[in-house]
């Protein structure tokens, strides 16, 4: 598999993990919509980035 099929795949999964998440927020389950958008922080690798790093 190459480096845009990888790519599109992750963005596949990040536009799911987002609709879910916005579904549990509209159903009012906080800790569903919580877990969903920390699921796509994590697989979207922003964790590593400058905006998650401590000072």
């Amino acid at each position: 598999m190459d480096w845009i099929e990888e790519r599109q795949q992750l963005t596949d999964r990040l536009k799911q993990l987002n609709n879910f998440a916005l579904q549990a927020a509209n159903d009012k389950n906080w800790p569903q919509a919580i877990s969903q958008i920390q699921e796509a922080i994590f697989a979207s690798g922003a964790p590593n980035s400058v905006f998650f790093t401590r000072t």
